[in-house]
């Protein structure tokens, strides 16, 4: 089976998206599946065509002049890729079902299958109509689709065909067991939406209960000055440490008492090596994402302050067995088989 996958950014870049593609195309080769990827570039630097492991990527020009000229220029590129998606017996969409409009006339007649994944939330609210209409738009004009995480139909009105919350390498032997006490990890952009600054706020908060707590920040973002600064303000700068991006961070987990995550890659990750998670929302739409039909909500905290933050730091956990066990199973074979089941049944 080929399968083409359309998505915004893929390798070299480094995002969530990108590695879920990268690791289900691994998973898929040993099921015989061929995965070529189509995609932006980026950076001028990249060449158009290139193959990564078992994988072809087709990059093609965009234009970043304005948001027209955006969507003109990755409406002529996926035209000009026409003919790998022609070839393909499945096309799957990650997210950018607009990209289609051209050739979807096209690929209906062919009777070729196209998928969604609806992988996360928009932005860092509620979904305006906007958002919900290309989510309809996709999940009418697809032949089915995955929804990573619980919460699409309440937000977006969408039926998932299957749904997952993704999957974790099993690569991880040292456990938590080796845990330096009171350690606490960051992993993840430095932005709004990951609560990094209410993280940080924290270790003041069990600073002033007695509890002096050590934090490293793998990640970069536009919320690192605000947070140097507030380091600095309140004398932290021994207690929080900035590493900047650091490929493959999750390596580091085990060596900690705490993960301070809440994307669902890098938190089954934590949960794999058996760190105990605390997961700052906030909004509704993150708590439901974090909470909502999801299996592992009973074995995370959620917090939206820094004093709950503190709080959830504080409380002793259970389960992590448990926990640990049940992320292990979420492997990326697994992944793939959903995949593969979304693409033969429906």
């Amino acid at each position: 089976m080929k399968v083409v996958h359309l998505a915004q950014l893929y390798w070299p870049h480094v995002g969530g998206i990108e590695k879920h593609i990268e690791l289900l195309a691994s998973a898929l080769k040993k099921k015989n599946c061929e995965t070529v990827v189509v995609t932006k570039k980026y950076d001028v630097s990249l060449p158009s065509f290139e193959r990564k492991g078992s994988t072809t990527i087709h990059r093609f020009d965009v234009s970043e002049s304005s948001p027209f000229q955006h969507k003109l220029s990755v409406w002529k590129g996926i035209w000009n890729s026409r003919n790998v998606l022609f070839q393909a017996d499945v096309i799957h969409v990650h997210d950018v079902f607009w990209w289609l409009l051209p050739l979807l006339p096209f690929l209906l007649l062919k009777n070729k299958k196209v998928f969604m994944t609806f992988h996360g939330y928009e932005g860092s609210e509620a979904p305006q109509w906007k958002q919900k209409f290309w989510h309809k738009s996709a999940e009418a004009w697809s032949n089915g689709n995955l929804c990573i995480g619980g919460f699409h139909t309440k937000y977006y009105g969408i039926q998932p065909t299957l749904v997952s919350f993704g999957a974790v390498e099993s690569k991880i032997k040292q456990r938590a067991k080796s845990a330096t006490k009171r350690t606490a990890i960051f992993i993840g952009r430095l932005q709004q939406d990951t609560g990094f600054l209410e993280y940080v706020e924290a270790i003041k908060v069990l600073r002033d209960r007695g509890e002096v707590w050590q934090l490293d920040v793998y990640g970069e973002g536009s919320q690192l000055t605000q947070a140097q600064a507030f380091c600095e303000e309140n004398a932290l700068t021994k207690q929080v440490h900035f590493h900047g991006f650091v490929a493959n961070a999750d390596r580091f987990l085990p060596k900690y008492s705490v993960a301070f995550v809440s994307r669902y890659l890098a938190l089954l990750e934590a949960l794999s090596a058996g760190v105990p998670v605390v997961a700052q929302y906030t909004n509704n739409i993150k708590k439901d994402y974090l909470v909502l039909d999801s299996p592992f909500a009973e074995w995370i905290s959620v917090a939206r302050t820094p004093k709950q933050i503190a709080d959830c730091v504080q409380e002793k956990r259970k389960g992590m067995s448990k926990a640990q066990k049940w992320a292990d199973s979420q492997t990326w074979s697994k992944m793939a088989d959903t995949y593969l089941t979304l693409w033969t049944q429906s």
